[in-house]
């Protein structure tokens, strides 16, 4: 049995039973965009929630095994959250627009980026710090190239995944020169790239276009952030 297994009864209850109605609503969170790859019908649907668990979970014994060690190259304060400073000092960061981990514009960025420095996984580990989160912790590991359409596919699950409503994740891979903490539970949301110096140049000139706005730094940046950001960023 797959683990994820355990959990489904309680992706039910995080999604209603398929119930549409906050999906329908006019105040759902950028609906129009994602309704586009989910059909009213299907949004609630178990079944394609699942297909996707089978796709993309990453096992607990894995993550434990191989990818935490990398984790823990990157993060240095995993019992927390933003804006406390979640980035292990060796790294520059560079804040760009957040409010999901994944929103239309990122993944083209991050693909380009992470095929220049030879990477070919991109794992998305769910901060659970204080268990505040009572729905379904996200694991999940995908391949380099994949397209934000794709990353859509698993309808409510994924919704809740892209939209990153007062979820906070670790993004990284095999490669440990580079990893990105998205900070959504934030007044102001976040997503935090981080790399080592001799990178700089890959991800300011594939993020340029949407990083955090210069008149906002000082608002919503703490300065110990600020303080890490590579000559040139702005």
């Amino acid at each position: 049995m797959k683990e994820y297994n355990l959990h489904l009864e309680e992706v039910k209850k995080m999604f209603n039973n398929g119930n549409s109605e906050f999906y329908e609503a006019d105040s759902y969170p950028w609906r129009e965009s994602i309704r586009k790859f989910h059909p009213l019908k299907e949004w609630g649907s178990i079944e394609k929630a699942e297909a996707y668990l089978e796709k993309y979970w990453l096992e607990e014994e894995e993550y434990l095994n191989k990818w935490k060690a990398k984790q823990d190259k990157i993060f240095i304060n995993q019992n927390s959250w933003f804006p406390d400073m979640m980035i292990k000092p060796e790294f520059l960061i560079l804040p760009i627009i957040g409010g999901k981990v994944f929103w239309e514009s990122i993944p083209p960025m991050l693909n380009d980026s992470l095929n220049e420095i030879g990477e070919t996984s991109i794992v998305c580990i769910q901060n659970t710090f204080n268990n505040t989160y009572s729905g379904l912790p996200f694991r999940l590991k995908y391949p380099v190239g994949i397209k934000w359409e794709e990353l859509n596919i698993g309808h409510c699950l994924t919704d809740d995944l892209l939209i990153g409503i007062d979820q906070d994740f670790y993004v990284f891979g095999e490669n440990e020169n580079w990893g990105m903490y998205s900070a959504t539970r934030a007044l102001w949301p976040v997503n935090i790239l981080a790399f080592k110096p001799e990178y700089a140049s890959v991800f300011l000139n594939n993020f340029k276009e949407i990083k955090l706005p210069e008149e906002y730094l000082d608002e919503f940046l703490p300065i110990e952030y600020q303080k890490r950001m590579p000559v040139g960023a702005y």
